[in-house]
């Protein structure tokens, strides 16, 4: 659904979507309790006895056909001169991505858990459903060589590779960007160029149902990790009007060697002013996350900014209703654009039955703060993110 669809057509298909997804939201997950069937853990529906909800798979590092990890990290840094007093190296803007992919269920899994629900007692009609999922949450920290604790990456978040998922399947990937700040940059990039260096992702799942009257909290990996992860939680806490509770929660390791995979890393010194580069800027957007706005259907928010050649540059970003835990993307500009220069942004909101509006464009200063829109900014927590709140 975009700006551009005629009211008449847009009303009409959000129409369309809403009342379908409607006649689905009857079915509520019931999560108190789970139960095994073939191998996953699945839950029952609060009214039909046909219909049972399998939660979501573990996550791994996705790999390129050559092997090499689906990982990138970009050190920028700008080497000051002589003339203008700044000698020295100092870091100015650097880039950590990486995809994770989830190893879901395939059809005989689901085949054989059916069986097996179907042998306890459910209906010969059992229907399996992905369980909602609210939110995930995500955090990093890697280990330095000689270091003695590990360290946190912060600011860190998973966010759609595509628009989406089809329905009734969950997501197959998702992208973990990070903008790293001068010193995380910078020790990251010296604990790199001697070899491999072992990274951590924690994550959890919150699914959307009835929840437990005592939810069960066990977030796993390592200690930094999992204070990272409460904080979240913590942060989102008594926002959401909905019930959410932890489903599943893990950790993985992502390990990144430079010697055998050196494309992967790459450094940029730069002398002089700072030029310009390809644009990448992290939006927040907590009104579905939080459920702040029941009436819209989807946010856009647009990006104006400065190119080479003096022109504009516009791109844009979605937030939609039925991905309530996609609450962060990062917008990367298509060509270079001048990030000494300001730019500007503005939010359309689209309503479940197809009204568009469009807000005034806002100009920032800074590239270096994350973005947030939030329709009621007051609902925000204050801890959510850093950056601006808008």
């Amino acid at each position: 659904m975009r700006p551009a669809i005629k009211p008449i057509a847009a009303g009409l298909l959000a129409w369309t979507i809403v009342f379908a997804v409607a006649t689905r939201s009857f079915a509520t997950p019931d999560l108190r309790a789970s139960r095994t069937a073939g191998l996953l853990t699945v839950y029952a529906d609060d009214n039909r006895r046909d219909v049972f909800y399998y939660g979501p798979g573990s996550l791994a590092l996705a790999a390129a056909a050559d092997g090499s990890p689906d990982l990138h990290l970009l050190y920028t840094r700008y080497i000051g001169t002589r003339a203008a007093g700044d000698a020295g190296a100092r870091v100015f803007r650097s880039i950590l991505t990486f995809t994770l992919v989830m190893e879901g269920p395939g059809a005989s899994a689901l085949q054989d858990a059916r069986a097996a629900l179907i042998a306890g007692g459910a209906p010969s009609s059992v229907e399996m459903r992905p369980l909602p999922i609210a939110r995930v949450d995500a955090a990093l920290v890697y280990t330095p060589i000689g270091a003695a604790a590990p360290q946190l990456v912060p600011d860190s978040e998973l966010e759609p590779s595509a628009d989406g998922p089809a329905d009734g399947v969950y997501w197959r990937s998702r992208t973990f960007t990070v903008g790293l700040d001068p010193q995380t940059a910078q020790l990251l990039w010296s604990a790199m160029e001697k070899g491999q260096v072992a990274m951590s992702v924690g994550y959890a799942f919150y699914g959307r149902g009835l929840a437990p009257d005592r939810p069960l909290e066990s977030l796993e990996g390592p200690a930094e990790i999992v204070e990272a992860l409460r904080k979240k939680l913590d942060a989102r806490t008594g926002a959401a009007t909905a019930e959410t509770t932890l489903v599943r929660a893990g950790a993985l390791a992502v390990t990144a060697d430079r010697q055998k995979w050196p494309a992967l890393f790459r450094r940029i010194d730069i002398n002089g002013s700072l030029p310009p580069a390809y644009g990448v800027l992290p939006i927040y957007c907590y009104d579905f996350n939080n459920a702040l706005r029941p009436d819209l259907y989807e946010i856009d928010v647009e990006l104006d900014a400065e190119g080479v050649s003096g022109r504009r540059v516009l791109t844009r970003v979605t937030f939609r209703g039925d991905q309530p835990d996609v609450y962060v993307r990062t917008v990367r500009f298509p060509v270079a654009v001048r990030l000494d220069r300001p730019y500007r942004y503005r939010a359309i909101l689209v309503t479940g039955d197809g009204d568009i509006t469009a807000g005034p464009w806002q100009p920032r200063d800074t590239w270096a703060e994350a973005l947030i829109v939030a329709t009621r900014p007051e609902a925000v927590p204050e801890s959510a993110t850093p950056g601006e709140r808008r």
